[in-house]
Protein backbone atom coordinates (compact mmCIF):
# COMPACT_ATOMS: atom_id res chain seq x y z
CA UNK A 1 0.00 0.00 0.00
CA UNK A 2 0.79 3.65 -0.68
CA UNK A 3 1.68 5.70 1.97
CA UNK A 4 0.82 9.15 0.66
CA UNK A 5 -2.39 9.63 0.08
CA UNK A 6 -3.52 10.63 -3.66
CA UNK A 7 -7.47 10.72 -4.90
CA UNK A 8 -8.59 8.23 -7.31
CA UNK A 9 -7.90 8.99 -10.82
CA UNK A 10 -9.59 8.80 -14.16
CA UNK A 11 -7.54 5.80 -15.18
CA UNK A 12 -8.17 3.76 -11.87
CA UNK A 13 -11.56 4.89 -12.33
CA UNK A 14 -11.66 2.56 -15.46
CA UNK A 15 -9.38 -0.06 -13.91
CA UNK A 16 -12.81 -0.68 -11.20
CA UNK A 17 -15.70 -0.61 -13.77
CA UNK A 18 -13.90 -2.98 -16.05
CA UNK A 19 -12.64 -5.16 -13.45
CA UNK A 20 -16.49 -5.26 -11.94
CA UNK A 21 -17.83 -5.72 -14.63
CA UNK A 22 -15.11 -9.09 -14.94
CA UNK A 23 -16.48 -10.04 -11.55
CA UNK A 24 -13.50 -9.18 -9.47
CA UNK A 25 -14.49 -8.86 -5.78
CA UNK A 26 -13.50 -5.25 -4.69
CA UNK A 27 -10.47 -6.68 -2.36
CA UNK A 28 -8.64 -7.85 -5.26
CA UNK A 29 -9.19 -4.72 -6.80
CA UNK A 30 -8.02 -2.60 -4.33
CA UNK A 31 -5.00 -5.01 -4.22
CA UNK A 32 -4.23 -4.79 -7.78
CA UNK A 33 -4.60 -0.78 -7.56
CA UNK A 34 -2.66 -1.02 -4.35
CA UNK A 35 -5.35 0.93 -2.39
CA UNK A 36 -7.40 -0.12 1.06
CA UNK A 37 -10.37 -1.81 0.59
CA UNK A 38 -12.41 0.34 2.12
CA UNK A 39 -11.19 3.36 -0.46
CA UNK A 40 -12.56 0.64 -3.22
CA UNK A 41 -16.10 0.66 -1.27
CA UNK A 42 -16.40 4.42 -0.52
CA UNK A 43 -15.37 5.18 -4.42
CA UNK A 44 -17.80 3.03 -5.22
CA UNK A 45 -20.49 4.02 -2.50
CA UNK A 46 -20.07 8.01 -3.31
CA UNK A 47 -19.88 7.70 -7.22
CA UNK A 48 -22.81 4.78 -8.47
CA UNK A 49 -24.86 6.12 -11.23
CA UNK A 50 -28.38 5.94 -9.77
CA UNK A 51 -31.07 6.43 -12.15
CA UNK A 52 -34.78 6.34 -11.39
CA UNK A 53 -36.68 6.28 -14.28
CA UNK A 54 -34.54 3.12 -15.50
CA UNK A 55 -33.13 1.26 -12.66
CA UNK A 56 -31.35 -1.47 -15.14
CA UNK A 57 -29.00 1.03 -15.66
CA UNK A 58 -27.72 1.79 -12.08
CA UNK A 59 -23.95 1.11 -11.70
CA UNK A 60 -20.39 2.16 -11.43
CA UNK A 61 -19.36 3.94 -14.54
CA UNK A 62 -15.91 5.11 -14.87
CA UNK A 63 -16.70 8.68 -16.54
CA UNK A 64 -20.06 9.18 -14.98
CA UNK A 65 -18.15 8.80 -10.99
CA UNK A 66 -14.93 10.67 -12.35
CA UNK A 67 -17.53 13.75 -12.59
CA UNK A 68 -19.00 13.39 -9.40
CA UNK A 69 -15.82 12.88 -7.97
CA UNK A 70 -14.63 16.43 -9.63
CA UNK A 71 -17.70 18.12 -8.48
CA UNK A 72 -17.53 17.45 -5.13
CA UNK A 73 -14.37 18.65 -4.67
CA UNK A 74 -15.30 21.69 -6.73
CA UNK A 75 -17.59 22.24 -3.62
CA UNK A 76 -15.46 22.02 -1.14
CA UNK A 77 -12.54 24.89 -2.15
CA UNK A 78 -13.29 26.99 0.82
CA UNK A 79 -11.16 29.47 -0.50
CA UNK A 80 -12.45 30.03 -3.72
CA UNK A 81 -16.52 30.04 -2.20
CA UNK A 82 -15.36 32.18 0.95
CA UNK A 83 -14.00 35.50 0.22
CA UNK A 84 -13.23 36.40 3.34
CA UNK A 85 -11.48 33.35 4.40
CA UNK A 86 -9.33 33.31 1.00
CA UNK A 87 -8.18 37.02 2.49
CA UNK A 88 -7.64 36.18 5.74
CA UNK A 89 -5.29 33.64 4.37
CA UNK A 90 -3.84 36.05 1.96
CA UNK A 91 -2.92 38.91 4.27
CA UNK A 92 -1.77 36.30 6.55
CA UNK A 93 0.62 34.59 4.28
CA UNK A 94 1.54 38.47 3.33
CA UNK A 95 2.40 39.78 6.91
CA UNK A 96 5.23 36.41 7.83
CA UNK A 97 6.22 32.99 7.14
CA UNK A 98 3.33 30.34 7.59
CA UNK A 99 2.76 27.03 8.49
CA UNK A 100 -0.54 25.51 7.59
CA UNK A 101 -1.75 21.78 8.68
CA UNK A 102 -4.93 19.91 7.54
CA UNK A 103 -6.49 17.23 9.12
CA UNK A 104 -7.73 15.79 6.18
CA UNK A 105 -10.87 13.64 7.73
CA UNK A 106 -12.62 16.90 9.19
CA UNK A 107 -10.53 19.56 7.76
CA UNK A 108 -10.05 21.16 10.57
CA UNK A 109 -7.26 23.89 9.77
CA UNK A 110 -4.28 25.60 12.00
CA UNK A 111 -2.33 28.50 10.36
CA UNK A 112 0.79 29.67 12.37
CA UNK A 113 2.93 32.25 11.93
CA UNK A 114 6.59 31.79 12.40
CA UNK A 115 7.94 34.93 13.00
CA UNK A 116 11.66 34.18 13.39
CA UNK A 117 12.28 31.06 11.59
CA UNK A 118 12.74 28.70 14.33
CA UNK A 119 11.06 24.99 14.22
CA UNK A 120 10.59 24.71 18.76
CA UNK A 121 7.94 27.87 18.93
CA UNK A 122 6.05 26.27 15.65
CA UNK A 123 5.93 22.89 16.87
CA UNK A 124 5.09 23.70 20.60
CA UNK A 125 2.31 25.78 18.67
CA UNK A 126 0.95 22.84 17.01
CA UNK A 127 1.39 20.22 19.71
CA UNK A 128 -0.94 22.73 22.39
CA UNK A 129 -3.51 22.92 19.29
CA UNK A 130 -3.55 19.89 18.64
CA UNK A 131 -3.35 18.64 22.33
CA UNK A 132 -7.18 18.87 22.38
CA UNK A 133 -8.20 16.38 19.34
CA UNK A 134 -9.18 12.97 20.20
CA UNK A 135 -6.10 10.84 18.96
CA UNK A 136 -8.13 9.26 15.91
CA UNK A 137 -8.56 13.24 14.99
CA UNK A 138 -4.53 13.22 15.22
CA UNK A 139 -4.08 10.41 12.95
CA UNK A 140 -4.97 11.97 9.29
CA UNK A 141 -2.97 15.15 9.67
CA UNK A 142 -0.66 16.29 6.71
CA UNK A 143 1.04 19.04 6.83
CA UNK A 144 2.49 21.16 3.96
CA UNK A 145 6.31 21.49 5.14
CA UNK A 146 8.82 18.87 6.08
CA UNK A 147 8.15 19.06 10.31
CA UNK A 148 10.15 17.13 12.35
CA UNK A 149 9.94 13.70 13.78
CA UNK A 150 9.24 15.24 17.04
CA UNK A 151 6.32 16.53 16.81
CA UNK A 152 4.98 13.33 15.52
CA UNK A 153 6.48 12.41 18.56
CA UNK A 154 4.55 14.97 20.69
CA UNK A 155 1.26 13.80 19.45
CA UNK A 156 1.84 10.10 20.45
CA UNK A 157 2.18 9.73 16.44
CA UNK A 158 4.28 7.50 14.41
CA UNK A 159 5.64 8.62 11.36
Amino acid sequence: MRRTYSHIDLDERRKITRWRMAGLSVEIIAEKLGRHRSTIFREIKRNMFIDAVVPDITGYYCVAAHGMACERRAKLRKLARFSHVRQSVIDRIMHGYVISLVERVSRFAIFLRNNDRQSRPVMDGLVQALQALPHLARRSITFDHTISTNLFASLGLST
